[in-house]
């Protein structure tokens, strides 16, 4: 059972904030993939996902549920999501699961760079909705 909470509509630009800080995050670690974990940088692009998800519905007055599920966070946004969402819904493995994992699956530098992608799009997105 997921837990829903309401914020003020003013909160959605500092969750938008803090989305944004999770990409450059993921940007910057982007830049060495010889240090760290590759799972990490997809971390960081799944919060940013996430968090700018949560901004939206917090910007148009709704609960806001508080988990890291991609696709109960789209079918809350439904009938207005970006064009291809559901791609999006695998990454939610790694706010759960691949955080403790590593190594169990190739993630190429065209993985990564497709997710920061992905991640930027939604923030872009995510900051019209709200009318950033």
């Amino acid at each position: 059972m997921t837990k829903d909470k309401l914020f003020h509509p003013e909160y959605a630009r500092v969750l938008w904030q803090i989305a944004d800080g999770d990409l450059q995050s993921a940007e910057v670690m982007a830049q060495n993939l010889n240090k760290g974990r590759r799972e990490n940088i997809c971390f960081a692009a799944q919060q940013c996902i996430e968090k700018s998800f949560k901004a939206v519905l917090c910007s148009r007055q709704k609960p806001v549920p508080i988990t890291h599920s991609i696709e109960l966070l789209l079918d809350r946004l439904q009938p207005t999501v970006p064009v291809g969402a559901e791609a999006l819904i695998e990454l939610t493995d790694f706010a759960t699961v691949r955080r403790y994992e590593e190594g169990s699956e190739i993630i190429t530098a065209e993985d990564l760079q497709a997710i920061i992608d992905a991640a930027r799009g939604v923030l872009m997105w995510a900051k019209m909705q709200i009318g950033i």
